[in-house]
């Protein structure tokens, strides 16, 4: 409990300076509690955000196994990225996995061996291997939005599934979400999804209807792309990367 530590990087978009400038938030964080002084029965959801961390300590906390047991069977639960490593040895109150018989997705290998080649040795196990054995999990394209809603049980695959996790987390407890704007990257996912499935031609002309979009974001993947030998695919997304968005006009 009490203010967790913080490490900053050199990626922070706006919506981490937004969290980090609201005072109000921050003052809560400050407070945060102890999930040994949690009464799971008190809460309608439980969300697990990823980061690496998550695959070292969550699956073998002692209390995070006491809070997945006394959970309501109506709870909701929602994870992104690595976070469904917390669900690895969770159990409910009469004792069976929670991932038993559920569709399932997390942090792909794919994803993993892209960014670190030696993650099995540096973790120990990757999680899509992890999932795979106690649960139906599944894999959308590499670092685009893919979430999976199974009953109450909701995860996303990677960093761009966060925003439809939480929206899914919102709807499954019975809420209409907020309205909000759409943030610049969140339209670039949207654009690599169409480049994805639709072709160039068709991601520009997406990009042409946009009032903004987050061009580091673009060029990122064309990075991931070159690492891995893609260079067709590195060429279209400098592309469209260069291509105007609505602002042009």
């Amino acid at each position: 409990g009490g203010e967790p530590p913080m490490v900053l990087d050199d990626d922070l978009i706006d919506a981490d300076y937004a969290f980090l400038n609201d005072a109000a938030a921050m003052a809560r964080l400050r407070q945060s509690l102890p999930l040994a002084a949690i009464d799971p029965g008190a809460y309608a959801a439980v969300y697990v955000v990823g980061g690496k961390g998550a695959m070292v300590d969550l699956p073998i906390d002692p209390q995070l196994a006491r809070l997945w047991a006394g959970l309501s069977p109506e709870a909701v639960i929602g994870a992104v990225c690595h976070g469904p490593a917390a669900l690895l040895q969770a159990r409910d109150a009469i004792g069976k996995p929670l991932l038993q018989g559920r569709r399932v997705t997390g942090f792909s290998n794919e994803e993993e061996l892209q960014l670190i080649p030696d993650a099995r040795q540096r973790l120990g196990f990757l999680l899509q291997d992890a999932l795979a054995e106690q649960a139906d999990y599944a894999f959308g394209p590499a670092f685009l939005d893919h979430t999976i809603v199974d009953g109450r049980l909701i995860t996303g695959q990677n960093p761009w599934s966060t925003w439809s996790v939480a929206t899914s987390t919102i709807e499954a407890l019975g809420h209409a979400p907020v309205a909000r704007p759409v943030t610049s990257e969140e339209r670039s996912v949207a654009l690599l999804a169409t480049l994805h499935t639709d072709g160039l031609a068709a991601a520009i002309s997406h990009k042409a209807a946009l009032p903004d979009s987050d061009k580091r974001l673009l060029l990122m993947h064309g990075v991931l792309a070159l690492l891995q030998g893609e260079w067709r695919r590195a060429w279209q997304l400098d592309r469209l990367a260069r291509a105007p968005d609505g602002r042009a006009g």
